[in-house]
């Protein structure tokens, strides 16, 4: 029940703060024209820039309307866009559906908190606090990845914890999940880690004789993500080439320093690397983003040793150094461990007598 009426409020501060968003049809013909003037058509010498939002929102309608995802925004896969492109094509307005993956977004982290935390209202708490964060809270007036991302992770770790009558349909629907995770951002190194999060959790219960499925699942999902590219006359050969044209495009030439997300975390801002430039500013961090931090490490020590919660710290604390190391700098890449560090704080904050 709290864990409800926190979902509730912060979607109602939602609708007020970003009504005027929702409620303005998309002109798709604008982001046409931005599109074939910018960056990504004309160089990086173009007058005309769009944002990655903007880049999604074109994308999208076009994959929709049945264009080869490949052809636009090559850099990810296709599937979150979709969503935004079926949003536009049902509403006129792409931005609209954050409306449902929002409140979705909020009650898996919910569900996820359960997994090491009972106490309602430090769930409730969670929930808010998450959702109010504004790095994650500013996401509903764009047509980012993250929302679709971050749900599809808690949603594999939510069900890895599950019981099900069958582990045959648990493996399915885990596949399912990879499937979906690999098929928003670019996978490739990411996906090994939910895989290994995925094969500790089947060595740990013995099921490790269903990997192969959950294997076979993904690979499907992921490849009817990119249904219209088969549909246009490519074949399997043709993928396999192009997934080894992005491999290489994402490794290739990077300049980028490492470890600038901590900066970022803890001060705000962090240098312009790729011009020499005055330091960029973020302007959604705030004070509460390092003491989060702060306190999930301090709290790590004194996290009960048991399977669950080892595994959420440990995974809240592995993958901020993953993106340090990967050259990661936007604290838009902390949305997703917001809930894991929460989570092992409001554990922490459980076993004091006077919180239950």
């Amino acid at each position: 029940m709290f864990a409800i009426a926190a979902i509730i409020f912060v979607m109602a501060v939602a609708i007020v703060k970003y009504w005027e968003i929702w409620s303005t049809p998309t002109n798709q013909d604008e982001y046409g024209d931005k599109y074939s003037k910018s960056q990504y058509v004309l160089g990086p010498k173009s007058d005309e820039w769009i944002s990655d939002s903007e880049l999604y929102v074109y994308a999208g309608f076009a994959y929709i309307k049945g264009q080869d995802p490949t052809t636009i925004n090559f850099e990810h896969p296709p599937l979150a866009k979709y969503i935004t492109g079926l949003s536009q094509l049902l509403t006129g307005n792409a931005y609209l559906v954050n409306l449902v993956l929002y409140p979705f977004l909020l009650w898996l982290v919910c569900l996820f908190s359960s997994i090491i935390v009972s106490n309602e209202k430090i769930k409730a708490s969670i929930v808010v606090l998450f959702g109010l964060q504004p790095i994650v809270f500013t996401q509903l007036q764009y047509a980012l990845l993250d929302l679709v991302f971050v749900s599809s992770i808690l949603g594999l770790f939510i069900v890895l914890h599950q019981k099900f009558t069958s582990n045959l349909l648990k493996y399915i629907v885990v596949g399912c999940l990879l499937g979906v995770i690999a098929a928003v951002k670019y996978p490739i190194p990411f996906i090994f880690i939910p895989s290994a999060i995925v094969g500790l959790v089947a060595f740990k219960n013995s099921h490790l004789k269903y990997l192969i499925l959950s294997g076979f699942f993904a690979a499907v999902i992921y490849l009817l993500s990119y249904s219209m590219y088969f549909y246009h006359g490519h074949s399997i050969l043709d993928f396999l080439a192009f997934e080894k044209y992005r491999y290489v495009w994402w490794i290739g030439d990077r300049t980028m320093p490492k470890f600038l997300i901590f900066q970022n975390l803890f001060t705000g801002k962090f240098p312009a690397w790729w011009d020499g430039g005055p330091e960029q500013v973020t302007k959604d961090w705030n004070i509460i983003l390092p003491i989060t931090f702060v306190l999930f490490v301090t709290t790590i020590s004194w996290s009960e040793r048991k399977f669950w919660n080892l595994l959420i710290a440990g995974f809240g604390l592995g993958m901020i150094f993953v993106y340090g190391y990967a050259s990661a700098s936007a604290l838009r890449y902390l949305i997703l461990l917001l809930p894991f560090w929460l989570t092992a704080i409001g554990s922490i904050a459980e076993r004091n007598k006077y919180l239950r």
